[in-house]
């Protein structure tokens, strides 16, 4: 609701026989009214920086889960080759079993350099 100067001079003619009291109660009422006014004029462009800070925070926050996600996979992959050239190692070195296919090995060694 928006205060007029001439809704506050019609009620300050009203007032004009009030006691002073009554006329300092509203001058009062006044000055509280237009700090605050002020205080959320000055405050908007705060509030709006802040909430602009919060979506570009919020789409941080997306991309390092993306981020995180697509390091946890590779991160998986690697550790299912370095299985799988681990088990192929120890039947050629234990087992003495003949290697078979020892490019294959090689391949995926080379894919986790």
């Amino acid at each position: 609701m928006e205060i007029r100067d001439e809704d506050m001079q019609m009620i300050r003619d009203a007032l004009a026989s009030a006691p002073e009291y009554v006329k300092g109660h509203f001058e009062n009422l006044v000055s509280e009214h237009d700090k605050a006014a002020n205080t959320v004029e000055d405050l908007t462009p705060l509030v709006e920086k802040v909430e602009l800070l919060e979506s570009e925070r919020d789409e941080l926050a997306e991309q390092v889960k993306s981020l995180e996600d697509e390091a946890n996979s590779e991160l998986r992959d690697h550790v299912e080759a370095l299985e799988s050239v681990k088990y192929w190692m120890h039947d050629v070195m234990f087992l003495g079993k003949p290697m078979r296919d020892p490019r294959k090995i090689l391949a995926i060694v080379e894919r986790l350099v």
